[in-house]
């Protein structure tokens, strides 16, 4: 496992990858209060590449003062970069747990081109 800094729009995101082997990388949101690092045992298990970024607020990723940075839609923009930036062209498996579900729920349609799968674990469409 390693990380890796990202910075986009002027917030520092953290980026943990695993496996640098071939195959369709997995991609994968924590819940709430989470980071990134909760999949190591699922990631050091698999054979195929995984990433899975500390989301905003949580983590070694930025956490801003004030309320909108905080947005979904806002997130969702952000996390659409740092994919672009940070996983290999191709396909991908989108994974969510809670928060990260539903933040994937509204991630999906924006990267439905390079959608290869999406998994969701313990996932609502909104509050």
């Amino acid at each position: 496992m390693r990380g890796k800094s990202h910075t986009i729009g002027g917030t520092q995101h953290r980026v943990w990858c695993w496996n640098n082997t071939p195959g369709v990388p997995i991609v994968a949101l924590h819940g709430f209060t989470g980071t990134g690092r909760d999949f190591a045992p699922l990631a050091e298990r698999l054979d195929r590449p995984f990433f899975a970024p500390d989301l905003l607020g949580h983590g070694q990723t930025d956490a801003p003062k004030q309320a909108a940075p905080y947005a979904m839609q806002t997130v969702v923009a952000g996390l659409e970069v740092l994919l672009r930036t940070t996983l290999p062209e191709g396909p991908f498996v989108l994974m969510g747990y809670s928060m990260g579900g539903r933040t994937a729920l509204h991630l999906a349609p924006r990267v439905m081109n390079r959608l290869a799968g999406l998994i969701l674990i313990g996932t609502h469409p909104g509050l």
